[in-house]
């Protein structure tokens, strides 16, 4: 079982690059619809294949999110750069 779990998030961790795209993409052109679902999408199945930093800061974007009202357009760069660091940087 532990290998075909293995196999799964291989596969998973492939996908990484995409979802970096979308995510900048999204982020780029504003469209904050589109960059909530991405992000809310990646936060469940990232914690699911054990990339719980990754799940942790899209929960903290959505959150930023949100509450955009009291956060800075920085922040949530700033949280978007972090986020995009991770999946570079995942294995």
């Amino acid at each position: 079982m532990p290998d075909k779990f293995a196999a799964l998030r291989k596969k998973y961790l492939s996908s990484f690059p995409a979802k970096l795209e979308g995510v900048e993409d999204a982020w780029e052109k504003h469209d904050m619809k589109l960059l909530h679902d991405l992000v809310h999408k990646l936060a469940g199945s990232s914690g699911g294949y054990g990339f719980d930093e990754i799940s942790r800061q899209c929960k903290n974007i959505l959150s930023q999110l949100h509450e955009s009202k009291n956060t800075t357009t920085n922040d949530i760069e700033r949280a978007i750069n972090q986020l995009m660091q991770l999946l570079s940087s995942a294995q």
